[in-house]
């Protein structure tokens, strides 16, 4: 089990969790950016770190998505505000979605 200065601690399975996001990421074409942060975390940063990295690495790369109004799903999720999913607008991927094996 990892343990940070700042008291937090990662089990076996966080590291295993961490891991399998990292495959997922990797995959979907993910930067050597962001696999850093991603993998760092826990490892080398703790979860303040990893998310001041991250917010950095957003801000310097792209600054667009900190500009766009938020989604309603990422309203909900941020605020844990109900969501009535008939009044979701959906709009294409933009990534590809057969990403998945056959």
């Amino acid at each position: 089990m990892s343990q940070f200065k700042s008291g937090e601690k990662f089990s076996e399975t966080h590291h295993k969790i961490i891991s399998q996001i990292g495959h997922i990421v990797s995959n979907l074409g993910a930067s050597s950016g962001v696999m850093s942060i991603l993998m760092s975390w826990g490892d080398t940063m703790d979860s303040e770190q990893t998310l001041d990295m991250a917010k950095e690495y957003v801000d310097k790369f792209l600054p667009h998505v900190n500009s766009q109004p938020l989604s309603q799903t990422a309203r909900a999720f941020n605020t844990l505000e109900t969501v009535n999913p008939n009044e979701w607008i959906l709009q294409p991927a933009p990534f590809p979605v057969n990403f998945l094996p056959k």
